[in-house]
């Protein structure tokens, strides 16, 4: 005998028949209780009516089929050059810790909620709940270009051993990056924190990302030095370091990442001289380490791939591509 998964509620006297589970409804219902759209002639997520089935009928909201659980949560602020999502616009509000209920969900995506287009104001703010350690499934956050503040939760690195890419870059957030993000994140690709307000250093246990291909740190406030074990990130492509107060040498074990292919270290107080074999990896096309307190020779390289202008505002170092030769000793 085959059981049913739906199951039927109440709502202001009307009896609705659903595939969506209970507790995940109550939960989405509690997160639109806690955002507005700040447009007047347009209503607040207009799809989630609760006496609907939030699986097929909400926008925004995805449900695996055989469980009727939610999976998938993406309220993209806009589409494309044109402006915003005309279904969704801008909502301004806070994240509600009843989030931390959707134990099945997937991906978080509410990139660009509060962006700055158009005339109304960003709003979007609060901080990342700490009840999203819950949702161990979770393999795709996404909560760039809106106004989230306070910490990092350190649950996001000892809980979400799932996740594969973590999207908190332009945000307000501050603090510091919790050492537990390199506990647990084995699967993690994708890791943009750039555009905050983060202090501190980077945590050592960052080089047991070993599944990482991105990871975007830039324009920060971050201090202390690059810690030796980010060569241990075999797989890394990208490395954005940019724009911090990031001291000490540049470690010789950033030379094992043989698929580097931007590496961007530019604008900190980085010393010491650049390791003579860095520039001979001939995967990386775009090397920056400008604006920092850099001296000696620059290695041999290949001149058609690295302009002066990555090397410049470095009042120590000499050699090509720069027009200052190296003084004889």
């Amino acid at each position: 005998m085959l059981v049913s998964n739906t199951c039927s509620r109440k709502y202001s006297g009307v009896l609705v028949v659903e595939s969506c589970n209970a507790i995940d409804k109550e939960a989405l219902v509690e997160f639109k209780r806690e955002v507005k759209n700040p447009f007047p002639w347009q209503q607040t997520l207009p799809t989630w009516v609760p006496t609907t089935d939030c699986c097929a009928k909400w926008r925004g909201v995805t449900c695996d089929p055989a469980t009727g659980r939610v999976v998938g949560i993406e309220l993209v602020g806009y589409f494309d050059e044109s402006g915003l999502d005309p279904w969704f616009g801008q909502l301004q509000g806070t994240l509600s810790p009843f989030l931390g209920n959707l134990t099945y969900l997937r991906v978080l995506n509410l990139k660009a909620q509060a962006s700055l287009s158009g005339p109304i104001p960003p709003e979007l703010a609060g901080s990342i709940p700490l009840d999203i350690g819950k949702l161990r499934g979770l393999k795709h956050i996404d909560l760039s270009y809106n106004h989230i503040c306070g910490i990092i939760p350190y649950s996001i690195g000892n809980n979400l051993s799932q996740l594969q890419a973590l999207f908190l870059n332009h945000n307000n957030l501050s603090g510091t990056i919790p050492d537990s993000i390199g506990n647990n994140l084995s699967q993690l690709q994708v890791f943009f924190l750039d555009h905050n307000n983060l202090r501190g250093s980077i945590p050592t246990s960052i080089g047991n990302l070993r599944a990482l291909r991105y990871l975007h740190l830039d324009h920060n406030q971050l201090i202390g030095v690059i810690p030796n074990t980010i060569g241990k990130i075999s797989l890394l492509q990208n490395l954005y370091l940019n724009y911090n107060r990031l001291s000490g040498p540049i470690p010789s074990s950033i030379y094992d990442l043989n698929l580097l292919n931007i590496l961007n270290l530019g604008h900190n107080n980085l010393t010491g001289t650049i390791p003579s074999n860095l520039l001979t990896n001939n995967k990386l096309q775009v090397f920056d380490v400008s604006g920092n307190q850099l001296s000696g020779k620059i290695p041999p390289h290949n001149s058609s791939r690295f302009q002066a202008s990555a090397f410049s505002q470095n009042a120590g170092l000499c050699g090509a591509p720069l027009l200052l030769p190296c003084k004889p000793f």
